[in-house]
C-alpha cells in the first residue's frame, strides 16, 4: 500500500512506501506535514508532505486507531481508538498525549471520521 500525491489531474507520484494498513490521513499544508493512522500496525505516523522524514509518533497503547484530524491552532492531532472506545490526542510531535473515554457516548458505534473546530467536535460513525 502506498500514499499517492497528485501532481496534476492525469498523473500521480508515490510519496510513501511500505504501509501495512493505512486508514485515515490528514494534511497540514501550513507546516508541510501529513499524518495517518495504520490499523494493521496500530500506529499514528507523521511525515513531510513530500514523503520524507517518516516518523511513527504514537506506537504504544493503540488498538485500532481511526478518524484522524488536526487542530491547527493547538497544533494537536486527534483520533479515535475504536479498540478501547476513546478519543486521544497528542501534539504534532507525538508528545503530551491525552485520552478521553467515549463510554456512554459512542458505546454502540464506532467513529470513522472526525472534525475539530475550536470547542466543537463532529464525527461520523458506523452505527
Amino acid at each position: 500500500r502506498r500514499v499517492h500525491g497528485l501532481e496534476n489531474s492525469n498523473l500521480y507520484k508515490v510519496i510513501v512506501f511500505n504501509l501495512q494498513g493505512p486508514n485515515v490521513m490528514t494534511l497540514v499544508p501550513e507546516v508541510g506535514l501529513m499524518f495517518w493512522s495504520d490499523e494493521s500496525e496500530a500506529t499514528i505516523t507523521r511525515s513531510s508532505m513530500d514523503g520524507n522524514d517518516v516518523t511513527v509518533i504514537v506506537k504504544y497503547g493503540l488498538i485500532r486507531p481511526t478518524g484522524i484530524t488536526v487542530d491547527k491552532i493547538l497544533q494537536r492531532i486527534f483520533w479515535f481508538d475504536v479498540g478501547v472506545n476513546q478519543l486521544a490526542s497528542t501534539l504534532y510531535d507525538g508528545t503530551e498525549r491525552m485520552e478521553f473515554s467515549l463510554d456512554g457516548i459512542m458505546s454502540e458505534s464506532f467513529g470513522k471520521s472526525l472534525v475539530i473546530n475550536g470547542d466543537l467536535m463532529i464525527w461520523s460513525d458506523m452505527k
